[in-house]
């Protein structure tokens, strides 16, 4: 439906959620897959805050497969791209249109 409505950061979004659902199936090379899909059409969006908030979902994912050096630059790549936003305002809502849910393993996982 996204794609149709040429609504380019809902697909990132939607992909997003996919690559959730792909990763709770067990399906991690799969979910790394989509959610490098979903940070590309976030790219396409221009929309630097859902990148980043990809990039930190796919950092995790890397943390979960053992490879910690491609979740160090995912997370690296994500703070260069929040250092470089501009400071949003007071008067935006905390969870917009743009916002992407990240989940990250806690110590007990």
């Amino acid at each position: 439906g996204h794609r149709r409505d040429g609504d380019v950061a809902a697909q990132a979004r939607a992909l997003s959620e996919l690559g959730r659902v792909q990763e709770y199936a067990g399906r991690l090379e799969e979910s790394l897959r989509t959610c490098r899909e979903a940070v590309e059409w976030a790219r396409r969006a221009e929309d630097t805050r859902l990148q980043a908030a990809l990039h930190l979902r796919l950092a995790d994912s890397y943390e979960r497969l053992g490879d910690p050096a491609s979740a160090a630059l995912h997370r690296s790549t994500a703070g260069r791209m929040l250092a470089d936003e501009p400071p949003q305002g007071d008067s935006e809502p905390e969870h917009g249109a743009n916002a992407c849910e990240i989940r990250t393993a806690s110590a007990e996982d």
